[in-house]
């Protein structure tokens, strides 16, 4: 069926990616532009940490599936 195939392609891939991000992470050499780093840069969230971390200030954000903390956030 297509769920099953479905599955068997997201486990596959699920593992490729594991594979990938560990031999990444296995290499003791300097990158121009390390994977991880480049993930990191696509991380919205991850990026909001990091600045409020080194002290820049960040707009208010919310994170929620529910729609009236959003409507009351906005």
């Amino acid at each position: 069926t297509n769920e099953l195939k479905n599955e068997a392609l997201n486990f596959a891939y699920s593992e490729w990616r594991e594979g990938i991000d560990s031999l990444w992470n296995s290499f003791e050499s300097k990158w121009i532009n390390h994977p991880v780093a480049i993930q990191n840069c696509s991380n919205r969230l991850k990026q909001l940490k990091i600045a409020n971390k080194v002290g820049l200030r960040i707009p208010k954000t919310i994170i929620t599936n529910d729609p009236s903390a959003f409507m009351k956030f906005f």
